[in-house]
């Protein structure tokens, strides 16, 4: 009789339920069981970093503001982490999942500008159109309850026009943005000079 054989009745027969669950336990024991994967992600921007990507997802126009960030993005979604020039703060762009089909290198950038009391944000690629909203976090300087307004620098006409407008929660006013160009976020109803892009 071969061996194996003899030992899955000696199992069986002699041991019976007891021998089966040691059998089982030694063998369950000795096999590498999978864990959970492991999820990694890049580190989030630094304020001062300029992150650079592939040449050829990259094709931003214009004269960026402050400290550029950039990540690749896809189907999947992601966030950017905004510095904010002549700030200690720090902005959101949250891009959800469905929002590109394809991966797009995504940069952002930020200026605080005294002088409107008024930030500047500059998005690239230029023009790129989401199939769905994409939100801009921003960090506010006025209290809860205070209406801020988004402006868009419509480079035809050369002139900021009111994109939209949130309620100041928590610090943070979030406002969907559908295109990538020059937005700004001010607390003046009244149009932001038409002078540039700021």
């Amino acid at each position: 009789m071969k061996p194996l054989t003899k030992f899955y009745r000696r199992l069986l027969g002699g041991g019976g339920i007891v021998g089966i669950l040691f059998f089982f336990l030694i063998f369950s024991c000795s096999q590498k069981l999978p864990t959970s994967p492991i999820i990694s992600q890049a580190p989030n921007p630094r304020a001062g970093m300029v992150s650079t990507g592939p040449a050829a997802s990259v094709s931003v126009s214009g004269n960026l503001l402050g400290n550029t960030v950039g990540k690749l993005i896809g189907w999947l979604g992601g966030e950017l982490i905004i510095p904010i020039e002549n700030t200690k703060d720090t902005s959101l762009l949250v891009i959800p999942q469905g929002s590109l089909l394809n991966a797009v290198y995504i940069t952002a950038s930020a200026r605080f500008g005294s002088y409107q009391k008024a930030t500047f944000y500059n998005f690239g690629p230029d023009r790129l159109v989401f199939l769905k909203p994409v939100s801009l976090v921003h960090r506010a300087r006025e209290p809860d309850g205070a209406v801020l307004i988004l402006w868009y620098f419509n480079p035809d006409t050369r002139q900021w026009e009111k994109s939209g407008s949130a309620t100041v929660i928590g610090g943070v006013a979030t406002f969907p943005i559908l295109h990538f160009s020059n937005y700004a976020v001010t607390g003046q109803r009244s149009a932001l000079s038409s002078g540039g892009q700021q």
